[in-house]
Protein backbone atom coordinates (compact mmCIF):
# COMPACT_ATOMS: atom_id res chain seq x y z
CA UNK A 1 0.00 0.00 0.00
CA UNK A 2 3.21 2.05 0.37
CA UNK A 3 2.74 5.79 1.90
CA UNK A 4 -1.28 5.71 2.34
CA UNK A 5 -1.76 5.68 5.54
CA UNK A 6 -4.48 3.46 6.84
CA UNK A 7 -5.00 3.66 10.41
CA UNK A 8 -8.86 3.23 11.74
CA UNK A 9 -9.72 4.12 8.10
CA UNK A 10 -13.47 2.96 7.08
CA UNK A 11 -13.22 0.91 3.58
CA UNK A 12 -15.63 -0.79 2.06
CA UNK A 13 -14.63 -3.84 -0.05
CA UNK A 14 -17.72 -6.06 -2.21
CA UNK A 15 -16.80 -8.65 -3.56
CA UNK A 16 -14.67 -9.95 -0.06
CA UNK A 17 -15.63 -13.75 -0.54
CA UNK A 18 -13.16 -13.88 -4.44
CA UNK A 19 -9.87 -14.34 -4.34
CA UNK A 20 -8.50 -10.77 -5.00
CA UNK A 21 -11.33 -9.25 -2.57
CA UNK A 22 -10.62 -11.59 0.21
CA UNK A 23 -6.63 -10.60 -0.23
CA UNK A 24 -7.31 -7.11 -0.95
CA UNK A 25 -9.31 -7.32 2.91
CA UNK A 26 -5.98 -9.60 4.49
CA UNK A 27 -3.51 -6.54 3.48
CA UNK A 28 -5.97 -3.70 4.65
CA UNK A 29 -6.27 -5.16 8.04
CA UNK A 30 -2.66 -5.76 8.45
CA UNK A 31 -2.43 -1.93 7.46
CA UNK A 32 -4.76 -1.15 10.09
CA UNK A 33 -7.98 -0.32 8.33
CA UNK A 34 -11.53 -0.97 9.36
CA UNK A 35 -12.48 -3.38 6.50
CA UNK A 36 -16.00 -3.58 5.70
CA UNK A 37 -17.97 -5.97 3.47
CA UNK A 38 -21.17 -6.24 1.88
CA UNK A 39 -22.39 -10.05 0.58
CA UNK A 40 -24.85 -10.89 -1.02
CA UNK A 41 -27.30 -13.03 1.15
CA UNK A 42 -26.81 -16.56 1.86
CA UNK A 43 -28.28 -19.89 3.32
CA UNK A 44 -27.14 -20.05 6.85
CA UNK A 45 -24.88 -16.95 7.25
CA UNK A 46 -21.86 -19.24 6.62
CA UNK A 47 -18.76 -16.87 6.13
CA UNK A 48 -17.21 -17.23 3.06
CA UNK A 49 -14.50 -19.84 2.39
CA UNK A 50 -11.58 -17.07 1.19
CA UNK A 51 -12.15 -15.15 4.37
CA UNK A 52 -12.30 -18.27 7.01
CA UNK A 53 -8.65 -19.84 4.94
CA UNK A 54 -7.09 -15.95 5.61
CA UNK A 55 -8.31 -16.11 9.00
CA UNK A 56 -10.47 -12.52 8.18
CA UNK A 57 -13.71 -13.99 10.01
CA UNK A 58 -13.03 -11.79 12.94
CA UNK A 59 -11.01 -8.64 11.54
CA UNK A 60 -14.20 -7.89 8.96
CA UNK A 61 -17.20 -6.67 9.24
CA UNK A 62 -19.64 -8.23 7.35
CA UNK A 63 -23.31 -6.94 6.19
CA UNK A 64 -25.57 -9.33 4.48
CA UNK A 65 -28.04 -7.61 1.91
CA UNK A 66 -28.55 -7.37 -1.88
CA UNK A 67 -28.02 -5.02 -4.96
Amino acid sequence: MGSLDLLDKNILITGISGFVGSRMAKRLVEEGANVFDLLRRRGGGKVPHNMLRLGLEKEVRLAEDDL
